[in-house]
């Protein structure tokens, strides 16, 4: 709708204050006649442009901060995520406008900074934003979801061992490394279980050295009537450091 306002100085005063016209498409040029009650008229053109489509635009999402490498969505990271988004194009001719406004799920305990136009993800846990961009007519689109999926950054068994030693089926080359489990299943001093003791099962810790940190071996022992088994399992005794859920 275009709206005239009416103004006469002579004293005669306009025959009405306003003059309105609504339009529905883009014509180009058009004019309204204004006139005072004395017959003296103006005409008063102006352009007529009708913006109804909605602009287009794309997520921005970068590692640390603006200047940061691009961030794939959804991708575990312990890096924190700067967010934003961009009106790329207005088809409808208004143009784009520089405001936005953002919609937030899930862990949203964030560094903001809206007023700029951007939202960076610092909460671990996963993040949903949702950016909308608008032109300067107010059509607006929704530019969809930035999933965020922050971990810690922490030595983890998910993170695997400082070393890959495989100790294998023996203990030659481990140091003991504490002692056994309860009660140990053999006499003192002996290889023979006592004789109380048959079908019992106890651990030993074995710390197995390799050429930096060192990986750790269980060592079972399962006494029979009047002797006893041994099996072996590797694991870990020290983890890497690594970003993880």
């Amino acid at each position: 709708m275009i709206s005239q306002d009416c103004n006469d100085t002579g004293g005669s005063r306009c025959k009405q204050g306003t003059y309105e016209k609504t339009y529905t498409t883009s014509i180009g040029t058009d004019s309204v006649v204004i006139e005072d009650n004395a017959g003296n008229k103006r005409t008063c053109t102006y352009g007529v442009y009708v913006d109804k489509e909605a602009p287009t635009c794309g997520n921005i999402a970068k590692l640390n901060n603006a200047s940061g490498s691009d961030y794939g969505l959804g991708s575990l990271t312990c890096s924190n995520v700067y967010t934003s988004a961009v009106c790329t194009y207005d088809s409808g001719g208004s143009g784009c406008s520089s405001t936005k406004t953002l919609t937030t799920r899930g862990n949203t305990t964030n560094i903001t900074n809206e007023l700029r136009n951007q939202w960076t993800v610092e909460a671990s846990g996963v993040s949903y934003m949702n950016w909308f961009v608008y032109d300067n007519a107010g059509n607006s689109t929704d530019c969809g979801v930035i999933t965020v999926k922050k971990g810690t950054n922490s030595s983890s068994s998910v993170c695997g061992c400082k070393t890959a030693k495989q100790c294998g089926g023996s203990i030659n080359g481990c140091a003991s490394w504490g002692g056994w489990v309860s009660n140990q299943c053999y006499s003192n001093g002996t290889n023979t279980c006592q004789n109380n003791k048959p079908g019992n099962t106890y651990s030993k810790q074995w710390r197995c050295q390799s050429v930096s940190g060192c990986n750790q071996m269980l060592q079972y022992r399962t006494c029979n009537s009047y002797s006893y088994s041994d099996t072996y399992e590797c694991g870990c005794a020290e983890y890497n450091t690594c970003c993880h859920e």
